[in-house]
């Protein structure tokens, strides 16, 4: 199972918003073949096992997480692991949102056992399962501060709190999460990228906030740049631009729930003050840059944590709810 968990981080934001999955067929201590899920709409870590495999009798089939039971974009895995002749299935974790797989495998004979590395399984696809436990994407709030607490001047001048060094692992933390959100006030102040181009990695899609819809009819704004989809909510209508959307959504728990409908199962919300403390409420994870710099008076970060990591001339803050 630890091998399974370790080649389905392969597939890391390849399948999004579907979890990674690894799976190994042995005998034995002998692996005899593997496999993980490596695109999102692609054959399973399962069925890319079991092809490598001409006859896996006498083998035990081990898979991170449940197979599934039901026809998405490909065909349900539990028939292709009956089919296979298999006689023993090894689980880590059942499937929060499709399950039944276990299940219909006992029921054609096939020893099942489950739970094994279940946590390990659960962290590596935290984001999956707080899809399906919360039904919104999990929340990543990240904001910079001076040493005093502040994140902005009150004269909405723009100020660069953070090291190179930080704003290296800011991008590469965008390379990992699905959506990045601002408001429209950040996009007209700052007119930031919101891309990943200190890192390889792809860019998240760009998520704001504009309820006075003074975004849509500026398309130099860089937010517009067609590297990414780009979500607008507070429009009137669902409207689709190209690979720009608008939804007229303003309650933060509907807009959560449309965003996941969307696809995008994680999210990084960079907001300025009233953002970030509207999402208080549901944030997972927080993200604080702590610079040596001073504002003397500003806007107070929403929070002051203290687990910290240095990294150059900043301290980085880390809490999870």
């Amino acid at each position: 199972m630890s091998r399974c968990i370790e080649i389905a981080a392969l597939g890391e934001r390849e399948v999004s918003p579907n979890p990674m999955v690894g799976c190994v067929i042995a005998n034995g201590s002998e692996i005899k073949a593997e496999g993980y899920h490596e695109y999102y709409g692609g054959p399973h870590a399962e069925v890319n096992a079991l092809s490598k495999l001409e006859d896996p009798t006498g083998c035990t089939l081990y898979v991170s997480l449940e197979p599934c039971a039901h026809f998405g974009k490909t065909p349900p895995c539990v028939q292709r692991i009956i089919n296979s002749g298999i006689k023993k299935v090894v689980i880590g974790a059942l499937d929060p949102k499709n399950g039944g797989g276990a299940k219909i495998l006992r029921d054609h004979g096939i020893d099942v056992t489950t739970g094994v590395l279940e946590e390990k399984v659960k962290e590596q696809n935290f984001r999956f399962f707080c899809g399906a436990k919360k039904n919104r994407p999990y929340i990543i709030l990240k904001w910079a501060e001076s040493s005093d607490g502040f994140i902005a001047p009150l004269n909405k001048e723009r100020v660069y709190l953070s090291s190179e060094s930080s704003n290296l692992e800011v991008h590469k933390w965008r390379s990992k999460e699905a959506g990045i959100l601002v408001g429209s006030e950040t996009v007209l102040i700052d007119n930031p990228k919101l891309d990943t181009r200190l890192v390889k990695g792809r860019n998240p899609c760009r998520i704001a906030l504009d309820r006075r819809r003074r975004l849509l009819n500026n398309r130099a704004l860089n937010i517009f740049n067609p590297t990414a989809p780009v979500i607008l909510f507070g429009y009137d209508e669902a409207v689709i631009d190209g690979y720009i959307y608008t939804f007229p959504e303003n309650d933060i728990e509907a807009i959560l729930k449309r965003v996941l409908d969307f696809g995008i199962d994680s999210v990084i919300v960079e907001g300025g003050g009233q953002i970030l403390n509207s999402f208080l409420p549901f944030y997972d994870e927080l993200r604080v840059i702590r610079t040596a710099k001073k504002l003397g008076s500003g806007i107070r970060a929403p929070l002051s944590i203290s687990e910290e990591v240095c990294i150059d001339s900043d301290l980085i803050f880390t809490k999870k709810r």
